[in-house]
């Protein structure tokens, strides 16, 4: 099959299924959009499609028609995901996870909940990843609070957001690495799901 005929089969069949969500990640360039999708501008999406893009919007072209299509209102609605201030991230940790607020009773430990916070890029889903880190493991605040900062000071050009999942996935894996021969075989797998 050729490249046009694989478009227009896929247009077709994006057309025609339904109950599918369709998910585009890093739909940054809008020219490989619109090609990859030129045919779905005359048949439109029969399921949902989520686009995330660092850019604000999508400019017109095929791709953007091939929303309108089908739906009598389109919108274009933007979910931005921004960090949230550091006391509202604060609260929203302690309020989510119970271990934590139980171990944040003194001055002090509230002191290091609240360093290490700060340190986090604090959108939703960095801070449930965290959350679900601390709840998974057994891990002093002050020895959390220096992992933590060792990761961060190693930084190889990443976002803020990328810096603190890096940090949480090393500390993961530092810690499975400690299991034994079963943590051992958790990160290899982890590896080669990476890899793959």
């Amino acid at each position: 099959m050729k490249a046009g005929e694989i478009k227009k089969h896929a247009a077709k069949v994006f057309a025609e299924s339904s109950g599918y969500l369709l998910i585009l990640d890093n739909g940054d360039d809008i020219d490989v959009l619109n090609s990859v999708f030129g045919e779905s501008r005359k048949h439109g999406f029969g399921g949902d499609v989520i686009v995330t893009s660092r850019a604000a919007s999508i400019a017109e072209g095929a791709f953007n028609q091939a929303f309108k299509f089908k739906v009598n209102r389109y919108t274009f609605d933007p979910l931005m995901i921004m960090p949230w201030s550091q006391e509202i991230a604060f609260d929203y940790v302690m309020k989510q996870c119970p271990k934590l607020s139980n171990k944040a009773k003194s001055r002090e430990s509230i002191a290091k909940v609240k360093n290490l916070i700060s340190r986090i890029y604090s959108n939703n889903l960095v801070l449930h990843t965290f959350i679900f880190f601390f709840d998974s493991n057994t891990i002093p605040l002050a020895e959390l609070e220096r992992a933590f900062g060792q990761v961060l000071n190693r930084n190889h050009g990443e976002t803020d957001a990328q810096l603190s999942l890096r940090a949480i996935v090393t500390m993961t894996l530092d810690g499975e690495m400690n299991k034994g021969p079963t943590g051992h075989a958790t990160c290899c797998l982890y590896s080669a799901i990476c890899l793959g």
